[in-house]
């Protein structure tokens, strides 16, 4: 019954919208990228800058305005920015460190598990600064919640890592510490990046589309450090078999093209319906909310990859998903409703609107009311004057 609640309160909502664009776009983004993985493992380079030259494009086109030239302004102009531009620097560094401090773990004889392990206790960490930063208190429940669906992702994707635990000989204890100091520096990082977002909506308001564009465009340059691995992975993507169209009924022309251009292509477009329901639901929900969406789509991602890959579903799958989908369904059953509140918000807004609207009109008749009857007193009164001035 809750569930079906919660399905009908957020329906043609804009937490609806967002839901359907991140499930739905980055669940397809993993069944593209697998395609590609299979055969090129190490093209996450080249995949991630396609998405961002993407996203990038399209945003630049719909804030570019052409002007007539009779109107005085540059035939060129752009969208004028809310935000300063130094809040989405800020933000793209901070996201860049915490992409490569994950990275360059793995260096420092990190295991996978262990490597599993922090990185799944962002929901934490995210609510530890969101209480220190944001003075947010949380209930014991909420805590609770939390701590369930990070133990649920913890089972599952160590379940699914399990052919990949290989701990090094050759790791040493100096090198152990500097790998867990930089796990615990990219989990820092990412949890504030969280709470700095929640901070930047509710100063400027819901600037998501902004949010969109600037991370992305700035993100652009950082790329020229791999611009090696880029050419290696085109190279590559080269290689993959050839598939062929033809246009026949139509036209007279056929063409062939790489099959992983056609996965890439798959995976950007996907991408992009991910990302626009991430901004989309940062802008309306907190760093925390948005954390547990987000990790409860990674889980969702890992079941269709076990599913349509064909992998082997182990009991710790099961238990971890029976563990994670329990704390989700209790922390949004014990967590108010962001939105209902915006709503009560939004209604007394209207009311008190109305009422002051009835206030002036009533003011406005009294006045009118006062001057008809000043009027009709002149009136009167002049004609008495006139009456008498006859007699």
């Amino acid at each position: 019954m809750f569930l079906l609640e919660q399905f009908s309160t957020f329906l043609f909502q804009e937490w609806a919208k967002s839901l359907v664009f991140i499930f739905g776009g980055c669940c397809s983004t993993i069944i593209a990228l697998e395609n590609i993985v299979s055969i090129k493992p190490n093209s996450g380079n080249l995949v991630t800058l396609c998405q961002f030259l993407f996203v990038s494009i399209e945003g630049l086109l719909k804030r570019i305005k052409f002007n007539s030239p009779k109107s005085g302004k540059k035939l060129i102009t752009m969208e004028k920015h809310v935000v300063p531009i130094y809040y989405w620097v800020i933000m793209v560094l901070m996201f860049f460190s915490s992409s490569l401090l994950n990275s360059w773990a793995f260096y420092y004889q990190i295991s996978v598990p262990l490597h599993i392990i922090f990185r799944s206790g962002s929901l934490l960490m995210n609510m530890l600064f969101s209480a220190l930063l944001l003075k947010k208190k949380y209930t014991f429940k909420q805590v609770f919640d939390v701590i369930l669906v990070t133990l649920g992702i913890i089972i599952a994707t160590l379940t699914s890592a399990h052919e990949k635990m290989t701990e090094s000989k050759h790791s040493t204890f100096i090198q152990w510490v500097i790998g867990i100091i930089i796990l615990l520096l990219a989990l820092i990082i990412g949890s504030v990046l969280g709470v700095y977002q929640e901070v930047i909506y509710s100063k400027y308001g819901r600037v998501w589309k902004e949010a969109l564009f600037y991370s992305h465009t700035i993100s652009i340059p950082f790329f020229l450090l791999f611009t090696k691995d880029i050419i290696k992975d085109i190279n590559k993507f080269n290689e993959f078999p050839l598939v062929s169209f033809s246009l026949k009924p139509f036209l007279n022309f056929s063409f062939s093209i790489h099959s992983s251009w056609i996965y890439l292509s798959m995976n950007i477009l996907s991408q992009y319906f991910c990302v626009t329901g991430v901004h989309k639901l940062s802008s309306i929900s907190t760093a925390l909310t948005l954390n547990l969406i987000l990790s409860l789509r990674k889980f969702v991602s890992l079941l269709l990859s076990i599913f349509i890959f064909k992998n082997p579903l182990k009991l710790g799958h099961w238990i971890g998903t029976i563990i994670l989908f329990a704390g989700t369904v209790m922390y949004f059953k014990d967590t108010p409703s962001k939105i209902s509140s915006n709503k009560k918000e939004h209604n007394s807004n209207k009311n008190k609107k109305s009422e002051k609207e009835i206030n002036v009109i009533e003011k406005a008749s009294t006045k009118d009311h006062f001057k008809e009857s000043n009027t009709t007193k002149k009136s009167n009164s002049n004609k008495k004057k006139v009456q008498k001035k006859r007699l």
